[in-house]
């Protein structure tokens, strides 16, 4: 039909030989159509999707399916009849469709730590690595249209204890696992009816409140054996001056070293920034390198740089030295 021809960016009319369509099709596809013609011959019936090149560049994919007619031959058919359709947008998108749903898992898969999503069915769509690291799950388990209720069941084997979130937000508890972490585990309704959950890592957060309290009830104790001994206070306060001197000491120390410190740091860059200005300004005659100039100004910025904070360390030094 001049339907089958336009799909085919044929221009030769309403007959064409067999090989001359064969030409517009690369090898790969051309395999395929043989092998249609082969199935048809062995079965009586076809079914085969190729994409076809036109002349002006455009790609179009053609699904065509068909059976034999006519008497039946020894080796075959005398005839194929059927009908071909153009199914490029629909190839389009579904790529499309496919290329957004391998971004979006993309996306789920970035997230930190777990998540999971169920239909209004309580049916699981999607899922990420953190969901299967969290709860322990057997990979066979996780598959598209498994269960929430049997899921929970599997995940309740992994849990030590759950409470509600200490803030009293709807949706959120925190779930204390058997191998000693802690997950905030948070969930919502979407808008279809389903659910969406998300476990977040707070393992390092539970440890610091464990110890905060360790530390507030040692502080605790320490105050009232201060209140009830004041010669262990005397002697701790005692301590206290000793070490503030062997402090203030040792500060004396430091500075006293870095105010002797001047000569042997300010000699070495007097030589960096000396030599890099006699490069930079080409005394003895040119670099070569245009950059060898640019790169010996660094040089020199930078030491002059360098020169002036010791400089001001230095003098703070001399300061406190007296």
């Amino acid at each position: 039909s001049p339907e089958m021809a336009a799909m085919l960016g044929w221009p030769g009319g309403p007959v064409a030989q067999g090989d001359d369509i064969l030409e517009l099709l690369s090898a790969e596809h051309q395999e395929r159509l043989l092998l249609a013609l082969r199935q048809a011959a062995a079965y009586g019936t076809f079914e085969v999707a190729f994409r076809i090149v036109h002349p002006d560049g455009r790609a179009r994919w053609i699904e065509a399916r068909g059976q034999a007619a006519g008497p039946r031959l020894e080796h075959g058919y005398e005839q194929l009849v059927g009908v071909a359709l153009d199914v490029t947008d629909e190839r389009m998108s579904k790529a499309r469709a496919v290329a957004a749903e391998r971004r979006l898992r993309d996306a789920i898969d970035s997230v930190p730590g777990a998540f999971v999503l169920f239909d209004r069915h309580d049916r699981l769509v999607l899922w990420n690595q953190g969901f299967v690291d969290s709860f322990g799950f057997d990979p066979r388990v996780l598959r598209p249209g498994a269960a929430k209720d049997n899921l929970t069941r599997i995940a309740a084997l992994a849990i030590r204890n759950q409470v509600p979130s200490p803030d009293g937000l709807t949706g959120v508890m925190e779930i204390e696992l058997h191998d000693g972490r802690w997950l905030q585990l948070t969930e919502r309704r979407t808008t279809e009816g389903g659910s969406v959950a998300t476990a977040a890592d707070i393992t390092a957060v539970k440890r610091q409140e464990a110890m905060r309290r360790k530390n507030e009830e040692e502080l605790q104790k320490l105050v009232e054996q201060l209140e009830a001994n004041q010669a262990e206070l005397s002697l701790l306060a005692r301590k206290y001056e000793a070490a503030k001197i062997r402090a203030e000491a040792a500060n004396q120390a430091k500075s006293e070293f870095l105010a002797n410190m001047s000569h042997e740091l300010r000699t070495p860059l007097n030589a960096i920034n000396g030599f890099s200005e006699i490069m930079s300004t080409e005394m003895f005659g040119p670099l070569g390198d245009a950059r060898y100039k640019e790169y010996s100004k660094d040089i020199l910025n930078s030491g002059q740089h360098l020169l002036a904070l010791i400089n001001d360390v230095l003098d703070m030094a001399k300061i406190e030295a007296g």
